[in-house]
């Protein structure tokens, strides 16, 4: 009787390490698979990271549980020039309160760059690569930057053709820019247009999405325009949040070969694992400065220039926005 206890518990034993084995064998292809789809990515070249030697004294430090991903966006790249940074939104995820927001920081932000002189925001990346923006948001705006992604925001198209469009809620002006304006004054700045859309809201496909994302022909320019584009990232979300591990395979390796990152393969899965569970809490939706936080000005071999009045209140309502509830 107690051998045939053994036996069964030696089977039972077996059966349990087959099963790790197994489980083992199914996360060993699961990682490997995902390093060959994260392979895709492109990194920063050594132009693109930049290198500094500045004192960090003044760098706030990161808040455990939130992680915030600089989101970097140009019209247009030649290989080997990094160009400015048109676009640059901080996309923060908060474990803690388990919720993501977007900020958007204008690129004519006046700011104190380290090491030069103080000049537009978008400037930054240009002098010395992803390095030196990071530095100089930590410097003014008094957050950490821990990843970078930079877009090629045309690669929007083919992520939002493989979701089939995106539902965008479009104004007046907006509508009549997309389909070309009533004398066709548009025609030359839309990439697939004119557009068949109404005001209220339309599916857009990615070219459409694209047009509504840079325009800034129309309303109040680069505010407008940063807008849109957080629209058209939470759309895309929207959409993402409902499709299945097999639909998103699909869309990201439509998107891949547009980004450019500093992320390793397990640090992308950790940021991909953490942003899906917070789905069913969408995305907050900021822009800095705010209406009441600056003044334009025109600096001398610069140009018009947001200047920001009170730096401390700027800084105090970006990590209201970013960490709140947070340790």
């Amino acid at each position: 009787m107690e051998d045939g206890k053994k036996h069964k518990k030696g089977s039972g034993l077996r059966v349990l390490l087959w099963v790790l084995v197994v489980i083992i064998v199914l996360a060993a292809g699961a990682v490997a698979f995902l390093g060959y789809q994260i392979s895709k990515l492109g990194t920063f070249s050594a132009s693109e990271m930049g290198s500094t030697d500045l004192e960090t004294e003044s760098v706030t430090t990161s808040v455990e549980g939130v992680c915030n991903i600089l989101l970097i966006g140009q019209d247009s790249r030649s290989e080997g020039d990094t160009g400015r940074s048109d676009t640059m939104i901080i996309l923060s995820i908060n474990q803690n309160t388990n919720q993501m927001s977007m900020v958007s920081l204008m690129r004519d932000t006046y700011v104190e760059i380290p090491g030069y002189s103080a000049r537009k925001l978008n400037a930054a990346y240009s002098l010395g690569g992803v390095s030196l923006l990071d530095e100089t948001i930590a410097v003014n705006y008094g957050v950490t930057i821990d990843y970078n992604v930079a877009i090629d925001f045309e690669g929007f198209i083919d992520v939002i053709d493989t979701l089939g469009g995106v539902e965008i809620e479009l104004n007046e002006e907006e509508a009549n820019y997309l389909r070309g304006g009533e004398n066709g004054e548009y025609l030359s700045y839309l990439t697939d247009g004119p557009y068949d859309v109404t005001a209220g809201v339309n599916l857009l496909d990615g070219a459409a999405a694209l047009d509504y994302a840079r325009t800034r022909k129309v309303g109040q320019y680069d505010f407008e325009r940063t807008q849109r584009q957080r629209n058209v990232i939470t759309a895309v979300f929207n959409q993402l949040k409902t499709q299945s591990v097999f639909s998103l395979l699909s869309v990201y390796n439509s998107i891949a070969d547009d980004l450019t990152t500093d992320m390793t393969a397990l640090q992308i899965a950790g940021v991909g694992v953490s942003a899906y569970g917070m789905k069913g809490n969408g995305i907050l939706s900021y822009r800095l400065p705010t209406d009441d936080m600056y003044s334009n000005q025109s600096i001398s071999g610069i140009g018009a220039v947001l200047v920001i009045n009170d730096w401390d209140y700027a800084r105090e309502t970006l990590a209201g926005w970013l960490y709140d509830g947070a340790e």
